[in-house]
Parts: structure tokens; sequence; C-alpha cells
């Protein structure tokens, strides 16, 4: 019993990778005289993302459940219909839904009775393939509003990109609206000869663009092969205070609190990487509360200090001797022996240890008390300790008058 409540635990810390929100929990009986309504406004649910919900039971012969727009006080436009039976049924959000859900939304329909609605956010999404193989010559190539229906500042359009003649300047432009309908250009830039990728992050003007107008693709002369939405990874961090993440694209983590992690001993050691670029596949620590979206990004990543965490591609295993995960364990926040058979999801980071059958540890801490940040090792030995002038520690000093080693110092 006490294994299966540790893990119970390591996933309410580890919400990343498949990362998942609960949009609506109650009980709710729908018979077609009422309906709940999700406020997906502020949940941005993105194509590509799944709606799934939990039927605790049915009745009548045909149990079925809908989506429909909302218009006043009751349903509008059906958006999609599926049979029901106890248990869950998942929805994945098309263009229709992902639409329809920059406002609010109602399942409706009968008769069963629902107790929850989550939503789990895709890592990226496919939005046009070129099949024809057609070349661009200077022509508007739409990416319709309804195809980036859900994008947010910080995500990324990768456009995959073949045959480039180099003769003809290979420009890549964006407008909205079209060109041809006297669109602005948003943005320009160059495409490589041969086989590439273009990676661009959208921008609040690019947002707002692609939610008004959609986006439109021009330049030449070359292929577009296919062109794929990057959504910025979403980790929610639980009252534990701390999760783990590792993406397979470079993160901006501007305002993000985030660490890398060295095993030193019986501690691991936390060296602060806030306002750093780190590249893709980069074992991180967060620290925070609720969901924290990090933004993707393609400048030059900043140099990263030695790291232990490792980036879990859903096939590692507990061997019981040498892979901790992070958990809110017996022991407080820390890092767990993860148990022999036990698989780690995929975007999760993790530590591998050896030490012996006979230094085999169940847990690894953060320090004597890891219940905030004041408590973590760091991995400078000797860094300053900042405290402002009512006696209090500050992590991350910025201007102004600070007391270190019984020394005022001023930060400019």
């Amino acid at each position: 019993m006490k294994r299966r409540i540790l893990l119970f635990m390591m996933t309410a810390l580890l919400s990343v990778g498949a990362w998942a929100e609960n949009l609506w929990n109650g009980s709710e009986t729908l018979n077609y005289g009422n309906f709940i309504t999700l406020p997906t406004a502020t949940h941005s649910i993105s194509m590509g993302g799944i709606l799934t919900f939990t039927i605790s039971s049915t009745s009548g012969e045909y149990p079925t459940l809908k989506l429909n727009k909302i218009s006043g006080y009751w349903v509008a436009d059906e958006l999609v219909a599926v049979n029901v039976s106890e248990g869950t049924i998942s929805i994945i959000v098309n263009e229709t839904i992902a639409t329809a859900a920059v406002e609010d939304i109602a399942v409706y329909g009968g008769t069963f009775t629902i107790t929850s609605v989550d939503y789990e956010k895709p890592a990226r999404y496919n939005v046009f393939t070129n099949s024809s193989g057609e070349s661009v010559t200077y022509n508007d190539h739409e990416l319709s509003k309804d195809k980036l229906a859900g994008v947010q500042k910080g995500d990324m359009l990768e456009i995959n990109i073949t045959g480039t003649a180099e003769d003809w300047g290979a420009n890549l432009w964006i407008y909205s609206p079209a060109q041809w309908q006297g669109g602005t250009k948003l943005l320009e830039t160059t495409v490589s000869g041969g086989a590439s990728t273009k990676k661009i992050v959208l921008t609040d003007e690019l947002v707002s663009a692609a939610h008004t107008n959609g986006l439109f693709l021009n330049g030449g002369n070359y292929t577009y092969t296919s062109v794929d939405i990057v959504y910025a990874p979403t980790v929610n961090i639980s009252s534990a205070g701390y999760a783990t993440l590792g993406f397979d694209e470079s993160l901006d983590l501007t305002g993000i609190d985030a660490y890398t992690v060295t095993v030193n001993g019986d501690k691991a050691q936390l060296t602060s990487i806030k306002g750093k670029k780190i590249p893709a596949g980069t074992g991180i620590i967060l620290e925070g509360s609720g969901n924290v979206t990090i933004p993707l990004t393609t400048e030059d990543s900043d140099e990263i200090e030695t790291n232990d965490l490792k980036v879990s591609d859903g096939t590692v295993t507990g061997n019981g001797s040498t892979i901790y995960v992070l958990a809110n364990g017996d022991n407080g926040v820390g890092f767990y022996l993860l148990e022999s058979g036990d698989k780690l999801a995929a975007g999760k980071a993790y530590l591998v240890v050896s030490g012996g059958v006979a230094q085999v540890r169940q847990f690894i801490g953060f320090g004597d008390n890891a219940t905030g940040i004041d408590n973590i090792e760091h991995s400078t030995p000797h860094i300053e300790q900042y405290y402002d002038l009512q006696g209090r520690r500050v992590a991350q000093p910025t201007k102004g008058l600070y007391v270190v080693n019984g020394k005022k110092v001023i930060i400019k």
C-alpha cells in the first residue's frame, strides 16, 4: 500500500509531458434538459488536444454526449456527438472544437451522469501537408485562423522546406491578411537550400493576427512540405511546489524559477538557471504553483553547467537501485528511488545514481527540511546569502540595498 501511495504522489507532482488539467469536476446527470459549461477560453484548448469525459452511469437506450456552442443561456450549434457508456470517453480537439472554444462550450445530451472533464495538451499538431508537391513562387499559402485556434505567445511554427532555388533569394514572408488583400508583412526571413526546417516563435503580434485573419506564408522559390504547430510546454505544479520537465525544443526561462541538479553524496544540489535559454532535451526542476507555460525559443542557448538530470523518453523503467524521481513522499520533496518495474512517463526528468547494493538509498533530499527554496543546497559552495532590511532572505536579489555577511551592500 505504501508503494502505491508514493506513486500516486509522484503522479501529482510530476504532471508534465502528457500534461492534463481538470476543466470540470462534480456530479451532474444530463438528460437534454440541462448542460455543463466549460469555460474553455481560460484554458487554451488547442487542436490535437484530448478532452476526456468520465461517465459514472448511463440510462436510456442511446446515451449521447454532445459538445455545443453556447448562445445566451442555451446550447446552439452542435460540434460533435458520440454515444457513451460507463467509464471514460475521449474526444480529440479538431478545428471546429478549437475555434468554438475561444468562447465557452457546453457538454450536453443524455441520459448519463458525468463526474469530470479533463484536457490533455498536445506537444505538436500538423496544420499543412503539401501532398501535391506544389512549389512556392510568391503566392500566398493560408494558415487559417481556424487552424491556428488556441495558439499562444511562445508557441512555434515549424515550417519544413525542400528544393530551395538560391538564385531566387529564398525569401519567406508572413502576412496577415493575405498580401493580395493589402495585408501587413509581419515577418521577413530567408531559408537555406535543400531540405531544411524554419522555426518561428510566435510573438504577441503574430498570435493576434493568427486569431483575427490567420497567417499567410509567401515568398519563393521553394516547396513547403509541411507546417506544424509546436506548443510551448505547460507544467501543472502541485502544492508541493516543484515539478520536473524535459522538452525536445529549446526553452526560454525568462521569469521562470528553474534549476539544474548535481548529486553530491546524499544531497541533490540545485543551481538556478532562471532567465537562461536552454537547449532541447535539458532536464530541469521548476519551482512555483499552478500552471506554468514555458515559451519556446530559437535563440542561441546559454551555457549550462554540469547537470545530472536526464529526460525520460517513456521507456525508463525502475530497477530498484539507481533511478530516482522527484516526488513528495514520507521525507518531503526530493528524489525517491523508482521501484523495479515502474515506468517514468516521457518528458519527466530523473536522476541515475550508482553506488552499489550496499549504498542504495531510498531518498535523495534537497536539504534537511525541503519545505521551500531557502532549504535547498546550491551547487556553489560559498554562495553569498542576501537579506533585505527586514531580515528576510532574498534568493534572487535585484536592484536595492541588502545585508550580506553582516554588511550593507547596494546592487545597482
